[in-house]
């Protein structure tokens, strides 16, 4: 398997799923694995996906798709910042106008 081309967001995601799921269903373990799972390395994140048995052949991108992936999240930091901003600046405003 080549780890330079492995969507490591969407693995996060589903193990973050997994573990969250398994929490609700009172299996207090879990608690320990989600937050090991959102503070995982991506080496990190691999090895919990093997050792919950998930297929990682799932998680395999080309080098193609990848840039795309890394491009997708460059422009949704951009927006996620326009969004904070906006919304900050209506905040502003709505307190101005009390």
């Amino acid at each position: 398997m080549d780890i330079e081309n492995v969507d490591y967001e969407k693995l996060r995601s589903d193990l973050t799923d997994y573990f969250g799921a398994a929490m609700f269903s009172s299996l207090s373990i879990s608690i320990v694995d989600l937050s090991d799972v959102e503070i995982a390395s991506n080496d990190d994140l691999l090895k919990i996906a093997k050792q919950n048995e998930f297929d990682l052949n799932e998680y395999q991108t080309t080098k193609n798709e990848n840039k795309k992936i890394l491009n997708l999240k460059k422009y949704k930091r951009y927006f996620d910042n326009i969004l904070a901003m906006t919304l900050a600046q209506a905040a502003v405003k709505e307190k101005q106008a009390k």
